[in-house]
């Protein structure tokens, strides 16, 4: 029998539930992306499915209290045969709930984004899904509640004897091995494999066969229960898949035949003859009140799906690819299935935050009451992270914030980086009501001097500097519709910069920039003749807006005068502010 719970079921449902959620948009027409969303789809109705049966049996006359008598080995097998949907889908759901939360600010995952976040990982999750609903559609298959109630119901009643027997009259259970009933007698598998797949699997590929299976478990005996029928499945799910490969046809049939051969080989396993022909009565009545279904008939389920399969191919193609040409592909693929066993979605790149932690920051949106962490993160000696977070969901209507992502690499040592050694010009702009009067252009050779002036100017001191970033892949979503720069990536040099309150916040206006020559005694000049700005009072406008520009060669941007923490990425051609 096969023990299914009731609460697995409830909770690979609820999973699923929060995967929908998110996972897709409704009008997203991708191929890939249709084929996950069909699998998970199938995979609720089939765990709708298992839960409207469960519920039923338990309700059914005959049913008792199963949750007092422990499983056994066997019933454990028999349970991973059909269980592990809510592992997968809870880890599916851990993927795609972190690619949203680093990824997307609300709303569903669509299209394009599927590409950039989750298209290999969620290709691995459709075959695992797949061979669940493979699996569990044979199960269903086994069973038509509607028109064996009466039969059930016997069925039942006779595990309620039984149980009545062993627990209050005190027989013991290997008293009954000679009298249980009939519905238990199963008929042992064919001693030998060969022959049981003789009108199916030449004697070369079966010579193939077991030469890959005695390398993995030693023999063919050994085969585990649920492993067996996992592979058997993923094969048949493989033949049933649609290639565009030239030699597709050899590998429908390489698959087709594979599938065929496991389950019969899985049927010969010490594990299976285990569990068909030694059942425990403690148990008898909890797996029927349970599901209600004999192994052997799951099997022979699977198998008449298979040899479908295998009929449809021959209709659609009439003719066979020769022998040697499917035993080239079986050697080819041997290891197809601890390859998927081995894949799994990349644990490692499930979380950005990887290295060290070179810099951070909390921002406040007093307009919104949201909060935005902002994050770099360095990884050994070549790459630098940026994650921008956000503590609650935006409204649709909020056009003051957005997120953004950035993948950055350090440009370290590049002969063109001039970003770390070079002069960096200050342009000051202000707003056309305003009476301030600034200099034209100041340049700086030292960084603290150019961060001395940021800081006069816009009230925020620079705590953390990073210079000569290359911008590998940048883009940015939301609600002001930053998008790749003249829809190209770009490669360029750039810095980040961490700004943070000031103790000069509240004096800044008071501070005015005037225009100034070398000539001018409050000028400094170093020996490199290069200035940095002397900073008097004034009686300037209070309220005026002004501009920083930084210019390096071609690199110039505007920076508004931030009106709270921010954290800055100066690229070139480009200037992203991520303000709270």
């Amino acid at each position: 029998m096969i023990l299914l719970e009731l609460l697995e079921i409830l909770e690979g449902l609820a999973i699923l539930q929060r995967i929908t959620s998110i996972a897709w948009l409704n009008h997203d027409a991708h191929s890939q992306y249709q084929e996950f969303r069909e699998e998970i789809a199938t995979l609720g109705q089939n765990l709708n499915a298992l839960h409207d049966v469960v519920r039923q049996v338990h309700s059914s006359p005959g049913a008792c209290n199963h949750h007092s008598v422990q499983k056994s080995p066997a019933t454990e097998s028999l349970t991973r045969v059909l269980s592990g949907f809510r592992d997968t889908l809870n880890e599916c759901w851990e993927l795609l709930d972190k690619r949203r939360a680093y990824g997307e600010s609300r709303g569903a995952i669509n299209n394009w984004q599927w590409h950039l976040f989750v298209k290999d990982d969620l290709a691995i999750f459709r075959d695992r899904i797949a061979v669940h609903n493979i699996k569990l559609s044979m199960a269903l298959s086994c069973l038509n509640i509607t028109n064996f109630d009466h039969l059930r119901t016997l069925i039942l009643s006779t595990a309620e004897w039984l149980g009545r027997q062993i627990h209050h009259e005190q027989v013991s259970p290997e008293l009954l091995t000679n009298d249980r009933p009939t519905i238990l007698e199963c008929q042992p598998s064919t001693p030998q494999l060969a022959a049981s797949t003789a009108n199916l699997i030449p004697d070369p590929l079966h010579r193939t066969l077991t030469a890959i299976m005695e390398r993995r478990h030693g023999s063919l005996t050994s085969i585990p229960l649920a492993e067996g029928v996992d592979e058997a499945v993923f094969h048949l799910d493989r033949a049933t898949k649609k290639f565009q490969e030239n030699d597709d046809h050899v590998h429908t049939f390489s698959s087709i035949l594979r599938a065929y051969w496991l389950l019969k080989a899985t049927e010969m396993a010490d594990e299976y003859r285990t569990v068909v022909t030694h059942p425990s009565f403690v148990e008898f009545e909890t797996q029927l009140t349970q599901f209600g279904m004999t192994l052997p008939l799951f099997f022979a389920r699977l198998e008449d799906k298979i040899l479908l399969a295998h009929q449809g191919v021959l209709r659609d193609k009439p003719g066979a690819p020769t022998v040697d040409k499917i035993r080239d592909r079986i050697e080819k693929d041997k290891n197809r299935w601890l390859e998927y066993c081995q894949s799994g979605p990349r644990r490692d790149n499930l979380d950005p935050r990887q290295g060290d932690k070179v810099m951070q920051c909390q921002l406040h949106c007093e307009d919104t009451d949201a909060e935005k962490h902002a994050e770099v993160y360095q990884n050994g000696e070549g790459s630098l992270t940026l994650i921008i977070r956000t503590s609650k969901p935006m409204s649709d209507s909020d056009d003051s914030s957005y997120k953004t992502d950035l993948n950055l690499v350090h440009f370290g040592a590049h002969p063109n980086s001039s970003q770390s050694k070079g002069s960096y010009s200050v342009t000051i702009k202000q707003n056309r009501t305003s009476t301030v009067e600034v200099p034209d252009t100041i340049t700086f050779l030292q960084d603290p001097d150019l961060f001395s002036f940021q800081e006069s100017v816009t009230g925020y001191k620079i705590v953390d500097n990073l210079p000569g970033a290359r911008v590998i892949c940048q883009f940015s979503r939301g609600d002001r519709k930053w998008v790749l720069w003249k829809g190209v990536q770009r490669a360029e040099i750039g810095r980040i910069q961490l700004w943070t309150s000031s103790n000069r916040s509240s004096s800044v206006h008071n501070s005015v920039l005037r225009r100034v020559s070398k000539s001018d005694p409050s000028l400094k000049i170093d020996g490199s003749g290069y200035s940095t700005p002397t900073i008097s009072g004034s009686d300037p406008r209070v309220g005026s807006r002004q501009y920083v520009q930084l210019q390096d060669g071609n690199f110039g941007t505007i920076l508004e005068t931030p009106e709270c923490p921010c954290l800055v990425i100066f690229l070139a051609d480009i200037l992203l502010v991520i303000k709270g």
